[in-house]
């Protein structure tokens, strides 16, 4: 769900995440590259989706997609 509300943001909003951020290691899959990351929330942007496989815990995989709504008008 990161990686979706990550891609949401105005790219200087990103980018100001992306240098503040102290990137942690959880499994030997976690991405701790700030560059990589930006390339994967790239991706997010582009595909509407974020897949996330084994970066928090071994046999954890997780989709988020954003789910947006329609005010009414």
């Amino acid at each position: 769900m990161g990686r979706v509300l990550l891609a949401a943001l105005p790219d200087s909003d990103l980018d100001d995440f992306i240098a503040a951020a102290k990137l942690q290691s959880f499994t030997p899959y976690t991405t701790i590259d700030k560059r990589e990351l930006r390339l994967l929330i790239q991706k997010v942007r582009r595909s509407g989706f974020s897949l996330v496989d084994q970066e928090l815990e071994i046999e954890l995989r997780s989709i988020a997609v954003p789910v947006q709504t329609q005010a009414d008008g």
